[in-house]
């Protein structure tokens, strides 16, 4: 009983929040900063063109960090910092030749899965590795 009376009270007593109406100036600063002092587009031209792809332990992934830490701090950011995790291996392609032997030599266009081990080429036939 007393456990209904005070979820009752508690009820009761509650009153409606108002949320204050919105400040039109602040909205609109708000969209001029985005639409117009934005710097998505570099931004995301850096991470994929000069970066480029950034798998989990990779060396692009370390230079990624550092530079979103850099960019970080350069925006006024006080705590930006890297936390270490554990994953594992990091991977990455260094190079990839794929090339058909028979009936002809043949380049072949090719890109790894992830993770992929390497070769040694001691499949290939001799002279042409």
């Amino acid at each position: 009983m007393r456990l209904m009376f005070c979820a009752v009270a508690a009820i009761a007593g509650a009153s409606p929040v108002v949320a204050a109406a919105p400040d039109a100036a602040v909205t609109n600063r708000i969209i001029d900063a985005g639409m117009n002092h934005g710097e998505v587009m570099e931004t995301v031209a850096y991470l994929t063109d000069r970066i480029g792809g950034r798998m989990t332990n990779s060396p692009q992934m370390r230079m990624a960090e550092k530079w979103t830490k850099q960019r970080f701090t350069e925006f006024g950011l006080s705590n930006a910092r890297l936390e270490p995790f554990e994953f594992g291996r990091g991977w990455s392609i260094d190079s990839s030749q794929v090339g058909m032997m028979t009936p002809r030599v043949l380049p072949l266009r090719a890109i790894p899965v992830a993770w992929t081990p390497g070769t040694d080429a001691s499949n290939a036939e001799p002279g042409t590795g």
